[in-house]
């Protein structure tokens, strides 16, 4: 059975030591520096404000995060286990959790818009975006520290 709850440090920390290469690739194109497992668990636990964690018998599937950028607007972060790509029976609940995390974070005022950078070269979490209630709004162009393409990808609240 999978759960959401709040994330521990140990959860981001062994998510980091199995991250496949492409989200390694993004991490540094982002931030600048090679990573470190260590090193990248402390930068996602100390920058954010807002996380959550779903997990299964086995241990952390995923841990995602929110960072503040102005009021009202934050930029995601998500670290998953390979087998959430790999096993439908887990993706396709992460999938919904990640979801109503997303619109949660909408509905009770907590945000008004929600933006999630990936390089351009991964497409394969770009075709996961509108899953998860996320619209592609545009095209960075040398966005990453080595000249990377990124592409920006929303989710907004609805005026009422």
């Amino acid at each position: 059975m999978i759960t959401v709850r709040e994330p521990y440090f140990i959860d981001i920390l062994s998510l980091l030591a199995v991250l496949p290469a492409d989200e390694v690739e993004q991490y540094e194109a982002f931030t600048g520096v090679e990573f470190e497992h260590q090193d990248a668990a402390a930068r996602a636990w100390l920058s954010t404000e807002l996380r959550w964690a779903a997990a299964d018998e086995k241990g952390p599937l995923v841990v995602g995060g929110y960072v503040r950028m102005r009021p009202g607007v934050f930029q995601s972060w998500y670290i998953p286990h390979p087998r959430v790509w790999e096993d439908k029976d887990i993706g396709r609940p992460i999938t919904r959790a990640t979801r109503k995390v997303i619109q949660g974070m909408l509905t009770s005022g907590t945000a008004h818009r929600l933006e999630t950078v990936v390089l351009s070269s991964r497409t394969k979490a770009q075709t996961w975006y509108p899953m998860i209630g996320l619209k592609y709004e545009s095209t960075l162009p040398r966005y990453g520290a080595h000249g990377e393409d990124a592409a920006m990808y929303v989710a907004l609240r609805e005026n009422t």
